[in-house]
């Protein structure tokens, strides 16, 4: 679908139809639809390389079969959850600094 922006860019919005003829599985999962409010976010600041990285991301991603999406969705978990336990033990070492 071919959409235009306020400054009359054209972007193309990835859609069902260009993701090809799978058995739709992994098309709507949860990592396709965070960078797709990820780049309506990027669209509304007009940030055109966002776009366009995030366009090329959601193509790859959609490409992915069922053991490669959970590979990477594994792999997101396990980083989120690192950097959750980073920012737990930081907030308590500046509480203990506060103090």
């Amino acid at each position: 679908m071919l959409e235009q922006n306020s400054v009359g860019a054209s972007c193309v919005m990835p859609n069902e139809a260009e993701a090809g003829a799978d058995d739709g599985a992994n098309k709507d999962n949860e990592l396709v639809l965070q960078l797709t409010v990820q780049l309506a976010e990027a669209i509304n600041l007009q940030d055109r390389d966002l776009i366009a990285q995030l366009h090329e991301t959601i193509r790859c991603v959609r490409q992915f079969d069922n053991h490669e999406y959970v590979l990477v969705a594994s792999s997101r978990h396990t980083q989120v959850h690192v950097h959750f336990e980073y920012i737990v033990r930081r907030d308590v070492n500046c509480s203990k600094i506060m103090v």
